[in-house]
């Protein structure tokens, strides 16, 4: 009787990274194994009650370049020596994905039986089968390839797709920034939130007394600021003042009734700033109806989308990562696409990038 040597290897990564420029060239594909695995990832699925997975062109690009590179320089590993293509995270974002919620599981299989043995072994294996049973994921790509001793690589990744970015406009054009220059005045140390405009700063620690407080937008015209301070130990906020800034008189006007118990806003000063912007459309599919939070560079930015469509307008010299995700839990986000502004060419372009 034959013996059959199987090896498994499973990974789970978190990375914060459709039509965005990939890294990666096209490779072929044997659609008919890659088939094969697919409907019987999903009949062990549907067996153990969670749903099924659908085929994702990216994910299977990521996964047929890492099953290519094993057989060729004969390792089998999550981590290739190429440091580019070091995680399964960068190697998803090298494939021009931007989803960053991502498993992988990896095998090396003799045999013509490639898909049911793959998944068998895969299902007798528990960190495996917790990946190929995982309810979060929604989407998956396979990528194959055989060494000169006939053993076939077997790659598989997984990833989390509620809604997706199914097209990324990015326009330059000439445009302003406006810097808020204000002093915050408290009558004891307090944690406080600046909101304007359709944009929130992340929370801030001030002391008791003036705290001096600058912030930058890439709005236009006018827009309303809220000062909140955090209201005890349960993290919710409460307004004490605001008021309509004239982002191109530069002026302000205080609101007439506000709290200002515990913080009270001075002494506006608004400067302009003459710069090149990237005006960022991103369409999504399925998005519509949920609650998202989007984030630049850490910094909380809006919730919701018009139309399915995010519009955000940033400076083209400075790089930015942008992150989208669902709000879930109340006020807990869970991360779905990330990817950068760079222009370290010359222009403004959107790339998918990984994060571990």
């Amino acid at each position: 009787m034959r013996r059959l040597w199987i090896l498994l290897f499973s990974c789970f990564y978190l990375a914060f990274g459709q039509v965005l420029e990939p890294r990666y060239d096209f490779l072929p594909a044997n659609k008919t194994l890659e088939s094969e695995l697919l409907n019987a990832s999903n009949q062990a699925r549907q067996a153990n009650g969670v749903a099924a997975l659908q085929f994702d062109e990216l994910l299977a690009l990521a996964a047929r370049h890492h099953a290519q590179e094993m057989a060729s320089l004969n390792y089998f590993s999550h981590q290739s020596p190429d440091p580019a293509s070091a995680s399964p995270a960068d190697r998803v974002a090298n494939a021009g994905s931007s989803l960053v919620l991502i498993g992988e599981n990896i095998a090396k299989m003799p045999g013509e039986d490639i898909a049911g043995a793959t998944t068998e072994g895969w299902m007798n294996s528990p960190g495996h089968r917790q990946n190929l049973l995982e309810p979060i994921y929604t989407h998956v790509g396979f990528g194959t390839a055989k060494d000169s001793q006939g053993y076939t690589y077997v790659v598989q990744v997984f990833a989390y797709q509620p809604f997706q970015l199914v097209k990324a406009d990015i326009v330059s054009r000439q445009g302003k920034a406006y810097q808020l220059v204000f002093n915050a005045k408290t009558s004891a140390a307090t944690t406080a939130i600046f909101s304007y405009g359709t944009e929130q700063s992340e929370p801030i620690s001030l002391l008791a007394g003036d705290n001096p407080i600058a912030l930058k937008t890439f709005a236009t015209g006018k827009i309303h600021l809220d000062a909140s301070v955090q209201a005890g130990t349960g993290g919710g906020y409460i307004i004490q003042d605001g008021g309509w800034i004239d982002l191109d008189k530069g002026s302000y006007q205080a609101d007439a009734y506000t709290e200002k118990y515990a913080l009270e806003l001075q002494g506006f000063s608004v400067y302009p700033e003459d710069l090149v912007l990237s005006d960022i459309s991103l369409y999504f599919d399925g998005a519509l109806g949920k609650e998202l939070a989007v984030f630049v560079n850490d910094s909380y930015q809006t919730r919701g989308l018009e139309s399915g469509i995010l519009r955000l307008s940033l400076p083209q010299a400075e790089p930015a990562t942008i992150a989208i995700g669902e709000v879930i839990e109340g006020n807990q986000v869970r991360i779905i696409h990330q990817l950068q502004l760079d222009a370290s060419q010359g222009i403004g372009r959107l790339i998918a990038v990984a994060s571990h």
